[in-house]
């Protein structure tokens, strides 16, 4: 013979989700309107799943006080009833929730959280609200227009959830030496001391940038414009052109040349700030012909790479003389 046994355990974690669904539906409607109503459940020994009608997203507030509202009802351990009526006498009584357009027999079967919640329901419940031991919404998402889904957990999984918080939260705290209730300011101080360093250190950086790995320096000054000639060694062009918008941005009046041997080819570029002296574009062709190299761009901006290493310092210096020559 085959022998079918009830599993309890998972019938009373099943049963504390299902009673949690009704009591969340009472509450929803309590603070979002009566215009939300069950558009679809799923309940197991693990969490529940509860659709509803409801035009938007919710927002914190709103999910605060649901699950708040929830919670003190268990707190309040108010008994679970199941009673039967006949289906005429159920559709009189107005503090019932039902779809009545659904298929009933005569007789239905009524679940009443006593004092809240009334509901047509053919399912298994617990006794008391105070069993489901508490209420912890996980998420509130989209299912199609106009309908929301909370997904929840109560009993096992609860209790199992806010262990693990504790612990978690715990450990946050000896980890910033902080008392829990005070890990929001610390962690608030913490992240402002982070963007205070961070930013010393970019203004350290940019402070520094423009000397680093100088190899040749032939700048000088005309009337009052900058000429900016630098050659660098192992700088690779986006290296440059960080240098070059250093250079850009605090010399409001300047010629920029910079070049520097990375990887096996020689790179250049050039920029002006504040004057039409001369073409950058024109710059970098000097140097294509020089070094063998490529590049080019436009009057205020322009870049290249060449693969005659050898000549960085003849480059530099007929830089040097090119503009003289222009001045």
């Amino acid at each position: 013979p085959i022998t079918l046994e009830i599993n309890t355990d998972k019938r009373k974690e099943t049963e504390k989700n299902h009673t949690a669904t009704h009591v969340l539906q009472y509450s929803l409607r309590k603070h979002l309107g009566n215009h939300v109503k069950q558009a679809g459940s799923f309940v197991n020994e693990k969490y529940l799943r509860f659709d509803f009608s409801h035009h938007q997203k919710m927002s914190e507030e709103e999910l605060i006080k649901v699950e708040d509202e929830v919670n003190d009802i268990i707190l309040k351990n108010v008994p679970v009833n199941a009673m039967k009526l006949s289906l005429q006498e159920a559709k009189t009584q107005e503090d019932i929730l039902a779809n009545f357009g659904e298929k009933y027999g005569d007789e239905v079967r009524l679940i009443n959280v006593e004092g809240f919640s009334k509901e047509l329901c053919g399912g298994t419940h617990i006794k008391q609200t105070g069993l489901i031991n508490g209420f912890k919404i996980l998420s509130e998402s989209s299912v199609s227009a106009g309908i929301r889904r909370i997904e929840a957990i109560t009993g096992k999984m609860f209790i199992e959830k806010m262990c693990n918080q504790s612990s978690l939260l715990q450990k946050i705290s000896l980890f910033t030496k902080s008392q829990p209730n005070k890990i929001i300011d610390k962690i608030e101080s913490l992240n402002n001391k982070i963007k205070n360093l961070e930013k010393q250190l970019q203004q350290s950086n940019n402070q520094n940038i423009s000397d680093s790995n100088i190899k040749m320096d032939l700048s000088f000054n005309h009337n009052d414009i900058k000429l900016i000639i630098h050659g660098y060694e192992n700088s690779s062009q986006e290296s440059l052109l960080k240098i070059l918008d250093h250079l850009k941005a605090k010399n409001s009046n300047a010629i920029i040349f910079l070049s520097s041997i990375f990887g096996n080819k020689i790179h250049y570029l050039s920029a002006r700030t504040g004057n039409e002296l001369v073409s950058c574009n024109d710059l970098i062709q000097e140097i294509n012909r020089l070094v063998d190299g490529k590049g080019g761009g436009r009057a205020n901006m322009a870049r290249g790479g060449g693969n005659d290493i050898s000549k960085l310092e003849e480059s530099l210096n007929h830089i040097v003389s090119h503009i003289k020559a222009l001045l």
